[in-house]
């Protein structure tokens, strides 16, 4: 039971620490590459290895059923397709400040998904350290200067793109009752990548030939890292813990970023971003009390 837990916390320390560092090096990445064209790039690198364990593991592929495979298609579509195309999108028209909240309310969105579908149970905890865990990241991603005004068309599509994350990871939930994480992973991204490919080729032509190999770096850490290896290891752990617990720590990914960020692209930080780390940070603690602090009657929900 203890190897299980240090298991649980490195898995998850590792795959929230790379998901974090990804955001400054795709920054890095898109001096040279439009984003569609990144986001389908960063799939390509780790096909070839999927196309091999697919071929090897192909007795069992072809044993799926027909719903089997419809929660994989939905996994490819809400966790990799959607959420390139209308963040990529919706970025052209809104602020980043803007589209990092939208982006950040999918937690919430995916614990109320949680409880409905997957009758995960609803907690006091969860909802009071959601609620400061939110209210943290706001503040964290504008300072202080909450505003939302104009520029409605790309907050809808950012908010499409949340509510796609949330969506995949109760399908991706469901999905593992069926098939092995390996196996989800290297479908989901087959499916996506293919998907993706079409529609970005349809918009923007895809030149790697001028591509420096500072470029090709940031695809392979970004296909190797938090393409391949973070996914694989949260779908590991999606086995053994509740998806609301898991996606909570989504909060911790902004406060990481800045840290990295400092030390990667010279991004700087001030006492304010501190204080209010320590804010979501306690939001976060909150949801993985086993204990409710607060009694209310929420078991008619359980």
């Amino acid at each position: 039971m203890k190897d299980k837990k240090i298991f649980t916390i490195l898995g998850i320390l590792f795959a929230i620490i790379t998901w974090s560092a990804s955001y400054p090096v795709i920054k890095i990445g898109l001096k040279e590459m439009s984003p569609l064209v990144l986001a389908t790039l960063r799939q390509i690198v780790i096909v070839p290895i999927f196309i091999l364990l697919l071929f090897v593991k192909k007795r069992e592929i072809t044993s799926f059923s027909q719903y089997t495979w419809l929660m994989l298609v939905g996994a490819a579509v809400f966790s990799i397709v959607l959420p390139n195309i209308f963040q990529n999108i919706g970025m052209q028209y809104t602020t980043a400040s803007a589209s990092s909240i939208i982006q950040s309310s999918s937690p919430i969105f995916t614990i109320f998904l949680a409880i409905i579908l997957l009758r995960e149970k609803l907690t006091s905890n969860k909802i009071l350290g959601t609620t400061v865990a939110f209210i943290g990241t706001i503040l964290l991603i504008t300072g202080g200067k909450f505003s939302l005004s104009g520029q409605i068309y790309g907050n809808l599509l950012i908010l499409i793109s949340a509510i796609s994350y949330a969506v995949s990871g109760v399908i991706v939930k469901k999905t593992l009752l069926k098939v092995s994480p390996l196996i989800l992973v290297a479908i989901e991204t087959m499916l996506g990548f293919i998907i993706l490919l079409l529609i970005t080729i349809s918009f923007e032509p895809i030149n790697i030939s001028n591509l420096s190999f500072r470029a090709w770096t940031v695809i392979l850490l970004l296909s190797i890292f938090p393409n391949f290896l973070a996914i694989l290891i949260w779908y590991k752990l999606l086995e053994i813990t509740e998806l609301s617990k898991l996606i909570n720590l989504v909060y911790l990914m902004p406060i990481i970023t800045i840290f990295i960020s400092y030390y990667l692209i010279g991004e700087i930080v001030n006492i304010q971003t501190i204080i209010l780390a320590i804010v979501v940070i306690v939001g976060v603690a909150l949801t993985q009390r086993e204990k409710d602090i607060l009694p209310l009657p929420l078991n008619r929900f359980r």
